[in-house]
Order: structure tokens, then sequence, then C-alpha cells
């Protein structure tokens, strides 16, 4: 699943270079928020302000992750 998610996320081919349709889906992809971030700050000149939308998913997605790992860890219990 992560060597799919990260194909699909960009990190061993460019987003740009993917047919259209993998570039709607590899959106959904906590990995393509990350990579994101780190082009917006190292490649484009980004900010704070430009990465804070990522940040938040990625937030978002952690505080996810952790609830399901919690639930599942008390049911194994």
């Amino acid at each position: 699943m992560v060597v799919i998610l990260g194909v699909m996320s960009g990190t061993f081919l460019p987003v740009y270079l993917m047919p259209k349709m993998i570039q709607d889906i590899s959106i959904i992809s906590p990995i393509r928020w990350g990579i994101d971030n780190y082009l917006d700050i190292f490649i484009r000149e980004g900010t704070l302000g430009t990465i804070f939308p990522n940040i938040l998913r990625l937030l978002a997605f952690f505080i996810f992750a952790m609830i399901i790992s919690i639930v599942i860890f008390a049911r194994r219990k």
C-alpha cells in the first residue's frame, strides 16, 4: 500500500507528468501533502501560509490514524 501511495504521490515521478486521473486521485495521499510542502518551501520559495492547508491535512490524518489505532488496540485486550 505504501509503495502504491508513494508512486501516486510523486515520490518516484513528478505528479504533473502523470495522467490526469492519477493526479486527481493522488490528492488524497498524505505522502503527497508532505512532498508538496517540501516542494513549496525549498523549490517554490513558499511560506508558512502556503503550506498551512497541507499541515492541517497531515495533522487531521495523524489524529484520525491515532484514534483508529487506539480503538483497535483497546479491542484486542
